[in-house]
Formats: C-alpha cells, structure tokens, sequence
C-alpha cells in the first residue's frame, strides 16, 4: 500500500476521517509559501497542493485569485518539487494540477519527478474519465496513485468510475467551482450512500466546505472532507487565524 492507502486504513481503524486540506502553491508569495504549507501539512491528513494555472476552470474566485498572484511570483514546477522534498515525512502529499502543466513537462518526466520528491497521488481535474487513461498508465508506472473526480450530475457514471478508482475518490458535493458561493446540494448525501455501495475506494467530499457545521454533515457518509478555499482565506489572516482553524477542523473530524 502507499501512503494515501495507509493512512485511510489506519483512520478506518481508529473511526475518525480524513482531513484534506487544499494549499496553493506560491501563495501568498514566493517566499512565504513554504511556511504556510508546512503548517496545513502538521494538521491536516493528507495535503493537496494546488499548482497555479491561468484558467483554472475548476476554481472558484478565491483560488482564482490566488493562483494569479502565485504565477506573478514566477512559481515553476521544479520550485513545487524542490519544495515538497524539504518538508514531506510520513504524511501523504497530492498535486492538483491542469493537464498543460502536465503536457508542458512531458507526461512520464512529470510522474517520474513528482515520485521522486515524495508525491503520492494527483488531481488532473480537466481530464475526463474516458481522457485519462495516458496520464493513469504513466501515474502506474511510476507509484503514483491518480485520483478520479466524480460529480453529483450523474450518479451511474460516478459509480461506474468509482468502481475503477485508487486512493481515494474525489466527491464534489455540488455543481459549479469551487468556494463558497451557493449551497452544497443536497444530492450528495444520498449520493454518497449509493457510492458506498459499488466502491471499497474511500469517498472524500469537496467544493464549498467552509467550517465545522459543514464537516458535521459528512462525517457519517464520507471517509475524508477536502477544505481548499477556506484555507487560502485564512492563509490571507495570518498564521494564528490559520492554525486555530486547522485545529478545529482537525478535532471535529477525529470525534468518534
């Protein structure tokens, strides 16, 4: 098993859930971005790292905004890896990334470099299903897990593509971008439920989680709760807000 496996099990084992916590890289400055990741990844369980993009099409406006203030710091990839040897242990790392970035670099060199400083899986969320067959065979080759997204618009396609995932399968509980403009769907809960019957893959439910009431929702459904865009607000409230928030999020979910 590697790392993302590990430790679903060991959380399953001891009846708590995953807390994947979502950084952007170069955010909110070059210099600074370390520091900031460094303190999500000792609290959360698994860390996913965002790489800035231009279109970030999955993205609401506060990732948006970050990603473009990340590329005016001139963040590249070979920064992300260097960055990412300098503070991974124990604990699993996941790249969210669009499929240019990794086209740019060249398929297998881009699976090659991220094993090599410690990445454990990717997110390519501009890749269908029927499209990512290239980037899994690769991802294989090298010991990376790829994760698969589903979406709350078709449940027969989420469970025929949960039937196939690794690692753990990306749950987004409502239509749209990421943050926290409109509702979580109700959808997603009975949604889940199904999931659950077709898929030993762990389920992780993302997009529009902000706090601890929205965690308390999932906490019976979903093996894992992913917080992307409420961490960057608080990133953007200084290290104290950010860790008192890590801290509540991360206690909530290790309630039995």
């Amino acid at each position: 098993m590697n790392l993302i496996d590990e430790r679903f099990e060991r959380l399953k084992k001891e009846g708590k859930k995953a807390f994947i916590g979502y950084v952007t890289f170069g955010y909110p400055s070059f210099e600074e971005t370390l520091g900031f990741i460094k303190l999500v990844y000792s609290y959360v369980d698994i860390l996913e790292i965002g790489f800035p993009f231009s279109d970030p099409i999955a993205d609401g406006e506060i990732i948006q905004k970050a990603s473009i203030k990340a590329l005016s710091e001139g963040v590249k990839l070979s920064h992300l890896f260097e960055s990412i040897e300098k503070f991974k242990k124990d604990k699993p790392v996941v790249l969210m990334l669009y499929a240019n970035t990794v086209y740019k670099r060249g398929i297998d060199r881009f699976f090659e470099s991220s094993k090599a400083c410690g990445v454990d899986g990717v997110i390519i969320p501009d890749v269908s299903f029927e499209e990512s067959f290239e980037f899994k065979e690769a991802a294989e080759k090298f010991g990376v897990t790829y994760i698969d997204l589903v979406s709350i618009s078709s449940l027969e396609r989420a469970k025929m593509i949960g039937k196939q995932s690794k690692g753990f399968l990306y749950c987004v509980s409502r239509k749209g971008v990421t943050g926290f403009k409109g509702q979580i769907d109700d959808r997603i809960f009975t949604f889940l439920r199904e999931l659950k019957t077709v898929t030993p893959t762990p389920l992780a439910v993302g997009f529009g989680i902000k706090g601890k009431e929205d965690v308390q929702k999932f906490k019976d459904l979903a093996d894992g709760i992913v917080i992307g865009s409420a961490i960057i607000t608080k990133i953007d409230e200084g290290k104290d807000k950010l860790e008192d928030f890590l801290k509540e999020i991360s206690e909530s979910l290790k309630d039995k």
